[in-house]
């Protein structure tokens, strides 16, 4: 199932203990690839091809724009005002992506832009006195832009997976396999046990600091990096003087966080099911 399928259909869970203002956080969705194999004249396992009509615009490649569905936006930046756009599940191609070989991005749910931090992507915000007085503020976060090309994906809207230089992971042999895994198990870990108890800009350094050594692993994390740095410069530049600058830091990291453990989880899964087939087909050799 992909990320955006299960966007569909996320419950919300309330993960940020004892903030005054608790916000609710995306949970991280189960992880479910299964690719089937069948054996060929010498015995050796192969991918059965992958060739699955997108659901979700039932092999239109577009649907309805999910970045400003529901709400009044002329200069949406996926649609331009048109309320239509490439489907995010399939990322415009009708087809959803083989799992070995591609996802839609979880920094962008495959839209191809991510929110700016303060204003969620409107290019302004609310604000209320103390008297309930609300106003209307520009967001000088993002320059009344609202949205970013996704550094992540580069804008395509899909991530590849994990290549071992310019190979697939069913293109090589087990032990290289292993040693990615190790690594990824690693990022994980790390990840998943991270909860910030300290102010977010240590909580950010040191995430950046354990992570950086697994940039070569997964180049993917990388850029996404990058990009949480934008997404809390926009809160630091339009947001740090109103109520709940904080917890909105903490809620932004936060859900990088899970949407990176999600892909790492994927990938994982991705390198499990290589294995596998690895490990068969190398015992028949």
């Amino acid at each position: 199932m992909s990320w955006m399928r299960h966007l569909l259909a996320l419950t919300l869970i309330v993960s940020l203990g004892s903030l005054a203002n608790a916000q609710l956080l995306e949970k991280i969705p189960e992880i479910e690839i299964e690719r089937e194999t069948v054996l060929d004249e010498d015995g050796l396992k192969q991918w059965v091809p992958y060739d699955h009509e997108c659901p979700a615009c039932k092999g239109r490649g577009v649907n309805t724009c999910a970045g400003c569905n529901g709400v009044e936006m002329p200069s949406c930046t996926e649609c331009s005002g048109k309320k239509t756009a490439p489907c995010r599940t399939c990322t415009g191609s009708g087809k959803l992506h083989d799992p070995l070989e591609a996802l839609p991005c979880p920094f962008c749910a495959g839209s191809g832009w991510f929110d700016c931090g303060q204003c969620a992507g409107f290019g302004e915000f609310k604000t209320s006195t103390p008297e309930g007085v609300e106003n209307v503020v520009k967001c000088t976060g993002c320059k009344k832009q609202g949205r970013f090309e996704c550094l992540v994906c580069e804008g395509e809207g899909k991530l590849p997976t994990l290549r071992f230089k310019k190979k697939s992971p069913s293109e090589v042999k087990l032990k290289e396999i292993v040693k990615v895994q190790e690594g990824l198990a690693e990022a994980l870990a790390y990840l998943e046990a991270l909860e910030p108890t300290e102010r977010i800009s240590k909580v950010h350094k040191a995430m950046e600091k354990n992570l950086k050594p697994h940039y070569r692993t997964y180049v993917r994390l990388k850029p996404m990096m990058e990009q949480l740095d934008v997404i809390l410069d926009t809160v630091h530049k339009a947001g740090a003087q109103y109520a709940n600058y904080e917890a909105k830091l903490q809620h932004l990291l936060l859900s990088t966080r899970n949407r990176t453990i999600y892909l790492l989880r994927y990938q994982s899964r991705v390198l499990e099911l290589c294995a596998e087939r690895a490990e068969f087909n190398e015992s028949v050799k």
